[in-house]
């Protein structure tokens, strides 16, 4: 059994690399499943800074459906994104993710 959530949670790294919709998939893939990999889940922080919008928001709503643990891993990438996105839905979502951190939720 482990061997078989090895392999998947590389497929799910390599799908991270890909295009846009397969890392787009594979983010909704890692929050529909509720995959708790810290390995993955700072992988899905780096695409916060990704040029693709779905990407980004895709990361966003996964980073909040995998909770504190996610949230806390990628504080300070979801900060930056709060900071620095001209895009007001990802500032909005980013904020209240961190918000969430602060709550304890």
């Amino acid at each position: 059994m482990a061997s078989t959530r090895a392999g998947a949670a590389a497929v799910l790294d390599r799908a991270l690399t890909d295009s846009p919709a397969r890392k787009t998939a594979a983010i909704k893939a890692i929050g529909d499943a509720n995959v708790t990999d810290p390995h993955l889940d700072s992988r899905i922080g780096s695409l916060l800074a990704d040029k693709d919008e779905d990407v980004v928001r895709a990361a966003l709503e996964t980073i909040g459906k995998l909770g504190s643990p996610a949230i806390a891993l990628n504080s300070v990438q979801i900060g930056r994104l709060a900071e620095t996105s001209t895009n007001k839905e990802f500032v909005a979502l980013a904020r209240q993710l961190l918000d969430r951190q602060i709550s304890g939720q």
